[in-house]
């Protein structure tokens, strides 16, 4: 993300099969794996944010996990997303800077 020619921050996402079980559990390894590597770097736990959508045809579960400390924050999140034929992942990370 870039603001007046500044890079203040990133953002990146890896999406799923449908129907991938082992997509979904390697996906749930990994965040596991991050946010612990995340905790012991920083030495605090993040703010931990879960929600469910379910509404007009829309159905996900959604975990984040925030550190911020100095008008700094790095997020981690994972979401699951359900549709008739079967579901997909999502895994987000997400840095941004002070503007």
């Amino acid at each position: 993300m870039v603001k007046d020619e500044k890079v203040v921050g990133c953002w990146a996402y890896v999406q799923g099969r449908v129907e991938d079980d082992s997509n979904f559990t390697k996906g749930n390894k990994a965040i596991s794996e991050l946010v612990n590597e995340l905790k012991n770097e920083f030495y605090f736990n993040p703010k931990e944010t879960k929600s469910s959508y379910n509404k007009d045809g829309y159905k996900y579960d959604s975990v984040t996990y925030t550190w911020e400390k100095n008008r700094k924050s790095i997020v981690v999140g994972y979401t699951k997303w359900y549709f008739s034929n079967g579901y997909t992942t999502e895994i987000m990370l997400t840095q941004m800077d002070p503007q």
